[in-house]
């Protein structure tokens, strides 16, 4: 259970972390920025790691433009599972892309000091708005635990660096079945210690990564100058359809025609007329097939169930 916790649950103020300007071109900070409406907030369940036997959970998501964290606790041996966790006790807090970042360092540090057999030492960063709030990673020996290796959260640290009001989840290890017989059910089960701290691990790399937005803004950036149809072409190459292969021989037929305007009837007050027939274009040639595309309606017809099989990799930019 948390240790003096003061009330810290899953209903933490989440009105302290404003998510600012979320589209549009970047303001210039004025220090009177319109509130945020609950409306405009983004929620997304993310990853659960669970250590059953120590009746501890670790759920993460995302809210806004952080990452949240909850340590759960629940009687130690339950299985843990969406009824055990809506009436857990929970310790949580939201990470801003610095504190992510830290603390994927220190994961790495500990990693590598780990496989090199040497002794975890204790390592944590200050967070928060308020820097009152400290992320560690932890062997046990400076929270009186048993030997292993926990994320420990401690929150309402004073000035002098003080507090006696934290949580940790002890990181469980990850078991593979090696030589399994599906017939007889034997197999020799190998421990991996480091199997659930590295889950924890990728998740802070990739919250992180996803939290720079580099990747969404090359997104729009490439999406503001693309053809619209190069979307269409991949699905037409994914079904077997040469889009371009089909304009080109539009193109050829339609380089046969000709059109020419008549002065029939223009005494009657009907103007020039204008009128096509088979023969050629005398001075309308297009020489390439992207030329056609943006110009010409091009018909297509896909039966939806085969979308199904379209390979998404098409979807990128040639």
């Amino acid at each position: 259970m948390p240790y003096n916790n003061n009330g810290y649950n899953n209903n933490y103020n989440r009105g302290n972390y404003n998510g600012g300007n979320r589209g549009g071109n970047f303001p210039k900070y004025s220090g009177n920025a319109a509130p945020r409406k609950k409306s405009d907030d983004t929620t997304t369940n993310g990853v659960l790691l669970k250590n059953e036997s120590a009746g501890k959970f670790l759920r993460m998501g995302y809210w806004n433009g952080t990452m949240r964290t909850d340590i759960g606790t629940v009687q130690p041996g339950m299985e843990i599972n969406a009824t055990s966790i809506q009436g857990a006790q929970t310790f949580g807090h939201v990470f801003s892309f610095a504190a992510m970042a830290d603390l994927y360092e220190i994961c790495v540090e500990i990693e590598e000091a780990m496989k090199k057999g040497e002794p975890v030492v204790p390592m944590a960063v200050v967070a928060g708005q308020k820097k009152d709030t400290i992320l560690e990673i932890s062997d046990g020996s400076n929270i009186g635990m048993p030997t292993g290796l926990y994320f420990v959260l401690y929150k309402g640290v004073d000035s002098g660096s003080r507090t006696n009001t934290f949580d940790m989840y002890p990181f469980d290890s990850t078991v593979v079945l090696k030589n399994y017989n599906h017939s007889t059910g034997e197999s020799i089960l190998e421990p991996k210690k480091l199997g659930d701290f590295k889950k924890f691990k990728t998740v802070l790399k990739e919250s992180m990564k996803a939290f720079t937005n580099a990747q969404a803004h090359v997104v729009k950036e490439v999406s503001k100058k693309n053809n619209p149809l190069t979307a269409l072409a991949a699905i037409g190459q994914a079904l077997g359809v040469d889009i371009n292969k089909s304009v080109m021989e539009a193109t050829s037929n339609r380089s046969s025609g000709k059109s020419s305007y008549s002065r029939n009837n223009y005494n009657n007050g009907n103007g020039y007329q204008r009128s096509s027939q088979p023969g050629q274009w005398d001075n309308k040639q297009y020489n390439t097939a992207q030329q056609v595309i943006s110009n010409e309606a091009v018909d297509i017809n896909m039966d939806a169930a085969t979308l199904q099989q379209v390979d998404m990799s098409q979807f990128t930019n040639q």
